[in-house]
């Protein structure tokens, strides 16, 4: 677990396995945005994790719970603002900043 590729669930029951750690996946995330020109635009976390915006990237696909954890490691760098959505995950809106 040191090396980030675990991580134990809030109920201390279950672990997570990581092939790639969190900070990794931020990284493939912020070069997707840095690539593709998208700073300074909110889109969906949706759109991130399984939308069209992504579909030809190595980001397409990535589980919505690891993505997030990917997410909340570029808001703790200042990369993202993330405004949450009281309807859905799926809708909450993320700032490449």
């Amino acid at each position: 677990m040191d090396s980030g590729h675990a991580q134990w669930q809030t109920d201390k029951e279950s672990l997570h396995i990581f092939v790639r750690t969190p900070s990794e996946w931020a990284n493939m995330i912020i070069d997707f945005v840095q690539t593709n020109g998208l700073a300074g635009t909110i889109y969906t976390f949706y759109e991130l994790h399984s939308g069209d915006l992504t579909s030809n990237s190595s980001i397409h696909g990535i589980s919505p719970e690891v993505c997030l954890r990917a997410l909340e490691v570029l808001k703790a760098s200042g990369k993202v603002e993330i405004y949450y959505s009281e309807e859905s995950m799926d809708e909450t809106g993320v700032k490449f900043l």
